[in-house]
């Protein structure tokens, strides 16, 4: 077990707890997250440990909890290292401000064209994304694409579920909603085909587990129904990158504003320039494959990285996260 220092055991205290909830899964899902001000929560990785060891109000929490049994259930580091070695999946919604750190993610299913533009942008400016398909529609030479892009190291893919379920899903967005044992396998068995097609298509093992993301963000969120990311974890999934850089809702807030404003390829470009140069990094962008979200989502990047900003997978935004940590200790 790593340790924590009694300075920052305090901080910990005083600045960054507000509400633990006795649902250990919450608890871990908001300890991930960066709150909006950006100040840093811990992980808590030993979730087997929490309940034993933790104990609050929803508006304090006891000064007298024992120290050492605190450091015993948190850990700093990036890997969790639990006895059984099972994977408890971390929702990310974005990193810290001032990295210039990003994190580039399509959605849905995506044409073999897009996939050939996308992939040899890639290889040809040194950026990494994620692809969260869908693949109930996913032909076969899509699927071929998405093998050539795993190969160069830049690419990698998420689940999306197979046939993207919004209805589904959305029913996660009430935290304390009793669902059926029949949308439970239904949600499970999304997750499942998805593997199993990308499996068919032959694509190994190695590449399917590194990201999951809901149809419609459905279960995503922090304090929602705890059965996505139970199940997720079961299955060994590693991360759940939502975002905090999207374009059609933006785009439609400024539609009310101005009839005229458009979802096109120059709105999409201004709006994640301005978005990531305000923040100056730490941003999660979700985009989907189409036509306009490609054209200006890659005349944005060539711009940020012109300006010293880096394209990397999702959970590289959260090393800003340890490093800070660490001069706290």
């Amino acid at each position: 077990m790593s340790t924590i220092s009694d300075k920052y055991y305090n901080s910990y205290l005083k600045d960054n707890i507000n509400k633990i909830d006795n649902n250990r899964v919450n608890y871990i899902e908001d300890q991930v997250v960066y709150s909006s001000d950006n100040k840093i929560k811990s992980r808590i990785i030993q979730s087997d440990l929490i309940d034993s060891y933790i104990s609050a109000l929803e508006s304090k929490i006891e000064e007298k909890t024992n120290n050492n049994e605190m450091i015993a259930a948190l850990r700093i580091d990036e890997k969790m290292d639990n006895k059984d070695n099972n994977i408890r999946t971390q929702a990310i919604y974005r990193g810290v401000s001032g990295s210039k750190k990003v994190a580039i993610t399509f959605d849905d299913t995506p044409s073999p064209e897009t996939l050939r533009k996308l992939i040899n942008f890639a290889k040809e400016n040194n950026v990494k994304m994620v692809f969260f398909v869908n693949t109930k529609k996913l032909s076969k030479e899509s699927a071929e694409l998405l093998k050539e892009g795993l190969s160069t190291g830049l690419i990698r893919i998420g689940n999306h579920t197979h046939s993207h379920n919004t209805e589904l899903f959305k029913k996660l967005n009430t935290k304390n909603i009793n669902l059926s044992e029949e949308d439970k396998k239904l949600i499970s068995k999304e997750i499942d085909d998805w593997e199993q097609t990308l499996k068919n298509y032959g694509i190994e093992d190695k590449y399917l587990k590194h990201y999951f993301r809901p149809p419609g963000g459905g279960g995503g969120y922090k304090n929602n129904n705890t059965f996505l990311l139970d199940e997720l974890s079961s299955k060994g999934y590693k991360y759940l990158p939502m975002w905090d850089v999207e374009f059609i809702y933006s785009i439609n807030q400024k539609k009310k504003q101005d009839p005229s404003y458009g979802y096109n390829a120059k709105n999409i470009e201004d709006i994640l320039v301005n978005s990531v140069e305000k923040t100056k990094g730490g941003n999660l962008v979700l985009l989907h494959f189409k036509n306009e979200d490609v054209e200006g989502s890659l005349n944005a990047i060539k711009k940020l990285k012109d300006k010293g900003y880096n394209f990397v997978f999702p959970e590289e935004l959260l090393e800003d996260n340890q490093l800070k940590d660490n001069k706290k200790t």
